[in-house]
């Protein structure tokens, strides 16, 4: 897996990353353990960089990640640890448009 700078944060992202928007189910009905096991295939070829939003699937896709990341860091037979959690997605206030 080839990684980028994330701009003057000191961390590595993953040049390839993991497009959650599907896994929230608007599209259909998925099923959480398949996604689950899609994300950990991702993980363990070196993704760490994870897009999801709020929006996709009204928060499921983000539950569903995090459910992820939880049960990957928790393995013993994974060398896979989360260090950094970061919104790809933040709110714009219209204050601030």
């Amino acid at each position: 897996m080839q990684y980028r700078s994330f701009g003057r944060t000191g961390w590595q992202v993953s040049e390839i990353a993991f497009g959650g928007w599907q896994i929230g189910g608007d599209w259909g009905r998925v099923d959480d353990d398949d996604s689950i096991r899609t994300l950990h295939h991702a993980f363990d070829r070196g993704v760490n960089f994870v897009d999801t939003a709020e929006l996709y699937g009204s928060g499921h896709s983000e539950d569903v990640v995090g459910r992820a990341v939880q049960s990957q860091a928790r393995s013993t037979t994974s060398g896979y640890r989360c260090a950094t959690t970061a919104p790809t997605k933040v709110p714009t206030s219209p204050a601030s448009a």
